[in-house]
């Protein structure tokens, strides 16, 4: 299958797939349980982004099954999910990109799904750095931390709380 120019083994292609339900582990679960409206948001983000200009990455989440499952996303292991960021990274780092775009996505869908969830992210665009945020009165502390892990494990600029 191809990836941006490159060829991904059939391996790549399903840890790239697997990107959006580990973020959505890491951050929905952070506080406790995923809940409705966490789950309604990441939905809603994934169909946005299969509609990107970035081929990676609207075909990865085109490519999503249709039935993801609420349930076994919400039951997920936050360390497995934070691994699985890690192998994205690490799969990404020889295109020619980066894979910027889909990893600053994974990221983006994280924050979703935080403020789905009560916490209110103020975005902020450090020049070359990409997104970055700062924590308001309504950000859950642990959701809050969990975007910052997952910003390092994908190898990006580190949120300022």
């Amino acid at each position: 299958m191809r990836g941006d120019g490159r060829e991904l083994t059939e391996a790549q292609w399903e840890t790239l797939r697997a990107g959006p339900s580990h973020m959505f582990v890491l951050v929905a679960t952070a506080d406790s349980h995923a809940d409705r409206g966490e789950w309604a948001a990441f939905v809603q983000a994934v169909k946005a982004y299969a509609e990107h200009s970035d081929e990676l990455l609207r075909r990865v989440m085109a490519d999503l099954p249709t039935e993801l499952a609420d349930t076994a996303a919400a039951r997920g292991d936050q360390e497995k999910a934070l691994a699985g960021l890690r192998e994205i990274r690490s799969t990404l780092e020889a295109l020619d990109d980066g894979g910027t775009p889909f990893r600053s996505a994974l990221l983006e869908l994280g924050i979703v799904v935080a403020e789905a969830s009560g916490a209110h992210v103020t975005r902020t665009f450090a020049g070359g750095e990409g997104t970055g945020w700062v924590r308001s009165a309504g950000t859950s502390a642990t959701e809050n931390a969990a975007l910052q892990v997952a910003a390092e494990a994908l190898g990006l600029a580190s949120p300022r709380t």
